[in-house]
């Protein structure tokens, strides 16, 4: 009886022990599985984090890269207007001495025109090696060489005309040609050729040989 209910009491012992073994073995398992949830879970977020990481990356680096783009654009548009300003101050610039140097010679040649006398003697020499092959040798503008020319050269023994021109204004004609005074460009600039000089003795022959006038004014 005794040996029975001992019996009885180890089988009961054992299989309490093998639930307990059980319930236990699960328990490990299921906390097991709970980590590995919690461990892939977090192998997870990281390589979420990772490919925002990367990706933020990425982004951070197309905006400097276009940022260097705009201010390479804008240095390079900086160079081109200041180019561009530079070549215009340029134009400017020599335009400006042009008009200076033009202007610098005309009021020298109203000068030299105005305060130097001339010599009618060595003027008609001059007029006669020079002049007198267009504008003729009483300079009625019926030179050998007048026939070919259209306008014909200026009638310069007509005191009604000549009286109208300043010696300035003639000495101008002579030194620079027709066309520096809006004139007939066929008319030769004599500069090269005759010295300021010259030039007064010429306008003094005009005066006193052919025309026999003096500037009356327009």
């Amino acid at each position: 009886m005794k040996k029975g209910l001992i019996t009885v009491f180890i089988t009961l012992i054992c299989g309490l022990s093998l639930s307990l073994a059980v319930a236990c073995s699960k328990k490990e398992e299921e906390k097991k599985e709970a980590s590995g949830n919690v461990t892939s879970s977090v192998e997870s977020l990281k390589e979420k984090a990772t490919d925002i990481k990367e990706e933020a990356e990425e982004k951070a680096k197309d905006v400097r890269q276009k940022a260097e783009e705009v201010a390479e654009d804008i240095g390079q548009m900086g160079k081109e207007a200041k180019g561009e300003m530079e070549e215009a101050a340029g134009v400017i610039k020599e335009e400006t001495m042009e008009k200076y140097s033009g202007l610098k010679e005309e009021v020298k040649s109203m000068v030299v025109a105005k305060n130097t006398a001339g010599d009618p003697s060595k003027g008609k020499e001059k007029f006669e090696q020079i002049c007198a092959s267009c504008h003729g040798p009483e300079g009625k503008g019926d030179g050998p060489a007048a026939a070919a020319l259209e306008p014909k050269p200026r009638d310069l023994s007509d005191a009604s005309y000549v009286s109208t021109l300043s010696d300035e204004h003639l000495f101008k004609v002579i030194k620079e040609g027709g066309a520096a005074v809006g004139k007939s460009p066929l008319m030769p600039a004599w500069g090269n050729t005759l010295s300021d000089e010259d030039i007064n003795n010429v306008i003094a022959f005009i005066r006193k040989e052919l025309c026999k006038c003096e500037y009356k004014g327009n």
